[in-house]
Formats: structure tokens, sequence, C-alpha cells
């Protein structure tokens, strides 16, 4: 979404293209705000992040229900709760998260 919004601060007149080509299935926003490394940042940061981002991407139409983040190696134990919590069927990227 960060993305996005630096985009629209150089072309701010597309912002109904993107919301037209969002709504045709065209394009897909979210659900993060920044693509992060997970391990460099706080939990709070990465749940406020997850956050900004599904609240950002409504305006567009709501979020891809996605559990992606660029870190190949592993997950922040605590993402599946983030999703929408521990029993939630979001695929996720990374090592399967445990549960506690």
């Amino acid at each position: 979404m960060a993305a996005v919004d630096d985009y629209l601060e150089v072309r701010p007149e597309n912002k109904a293209r993107l919301q037209r080509l969002a709504a045709s299935g065209r394009l897909a926003f979210g659900p993060w705000y920044v693509l992060m490394d997970e391990f460099l940042v706080s939990g709070e940061t990465i749940v406020r992040n997850l956050q900004l981002g599904l609240e950002r991407a409504t305006e567009f139409g709501g979020a891809m229900e996605v559990g992606y983040l660029p870190d190949m190696f592993a997950m922040w134990p605590r993402c599946r709760s983030c999703y929408a919590g521990p029993a939630s069927p979001m695929p996720s990227s990374g090592a399967e998260c445990p549960r506690s």
C-alpha cells in the first residue's frame, strides 16, 4: 500500500482507475502497508503495519486474503494470529507458525 500511496502522490488522477481495476479483479492490494522483514521490527510494528494496510486497502475494495511476507526462511511465530486468529484458514508462506 505504501507503493500505491507513493504512486498516487505523483498521479492522483489515477485513483479511480486503480479502484476500477481492483473492482474488476485485475489488481489486488494489501494486506500489508509495507513488506518488512518481520525479524527486524517489533511485534507491535507488525500488527500496526497489517492494520494500516488493511484499512488502506478498503479504499480499493479490500485487501488480498493472503498471508504473504517476503522472508522465505521462516515467519514470525505470531503472524497466523495477526491474520485472523490461530484457527484462520488464511494461507501463509514460510514455515508453519506454532500455536501458543
